[in-house]
């Protein structure tokens, strides 16, 4: 959903996906003299009064912790755009725009531009759209788990993929059984919750080819190579990729079968 609103000298638009909303906007020529930033406000239901987004950047004689976000009312953004990772799907937010005028120390909000935006809903139809928390979160990550290796530790998985195996495993089990096709070209054939999905939807009667992540001398391939042997597939049904340079060929399509034929009805693809 987008959103544009032109207000005391401020165009001010909000792109808002499903976890995430991008901010930009511009200011007039007129709004500039001794401009030092923005400030953000935002309000939802659980903050009906409005709080402040955080930023990073202070000016020089400013105090704070390192890696301590202040409000952007003492630290207003330097820049012409924001990202607001902080939100979740299908909520209505409120956007309030403040430039903010110097000194530094003791900053003078000027006339707000305001506008109001939803999120998308992550299920829907025709298209579902899910995202996890990669690298767009890679300075929260730091504050909330500093020095922990995810691979290592649950919550902070969990914390990263935001629901997102969720995602991936509701539409293995879409559709199973006898008149259901399910063909697969995936990396991590490793990871337990795809393989025992797969396996589950296989042994359910679906009929599901696999093809899976395979380059010489990886320790990936191996990996894979092993939930393959564990699995037992059936002669044909799956084979490793012929080539690694394509980086991110994968998806998933399920079809109904009619006559021995696979007939599309539904696919999952992923960045």
């Amino acid at each position: 959903m987008r959103t544009s609103v032109a207000q005391n000298g401020l165009t001010f638009t909000a792109y808002a996906g499903t976890t995430g909303v991008h901010l930009t906007w511009d200011a007039d020529d007129a709004l500039r003299q001794n401009l030092l930033g923005f400030a953000i406000k935002r309000r939802e239901s659980r903050y009906r009064t409005g709080r402040w987004l955080a930023g990073g950047i202070g000016f020089p004689g400013q105090a704070h912790r390192p890696g301590v976000f202040m409000d952007t009312s003492l630290a207003p953004i330097q820049a012409f755009r924001w990202g607001d990772y902080t939100v979740y799907p299908a909520t209505k937010y409120t956007y309030e725009l403040v430039p903010m005028y110097g000194p530094w120390d003791a900053l003078q909000p000027g006339p707000p531009a305001t506008l109001e935006v939803r999120t998308e809903a992550v299920r829907g139809k025709p298209h579902s759209v899910a995202f996890n928390r990669a690298v767009a979160a890679s300075q929260a990550y730091e504050r909330r788990f500093p020095e922990v290796d995810p691979h290592n530790n649950v919550e902070a998985r969990k914390w990263l993929c935001r629901d997102l195996d969720k995602f991936v495993l509701d539409f293995i089990a879409w559709g199973d059984g006898p008149q259901w096709a399910l063909d697969v070209c995936i990396y991590e054939y490793e990871l337990p919750e795809i393989r025992d999905a797969l396996l589950a939807v296989r042994n359910a009667g679906t009929a599901v080819r696999l093809v899976y992540h395979s380059k010489t001398g990886d320790a990936q391939t191996e990996d894979n190579e092993a939930s393959v042997t564990a699995g037992h597939w059936p002669a044909g049904t799956v084979r490793a990729r012929k080539t690694s340079s394509i980086m991110h060929d994968k998806f998933m399509v399920h079809s109904r079968m009619q006559g021995g034929v696979r007939r599309p009805k539904a696919v999952m693809t992923g960045s």
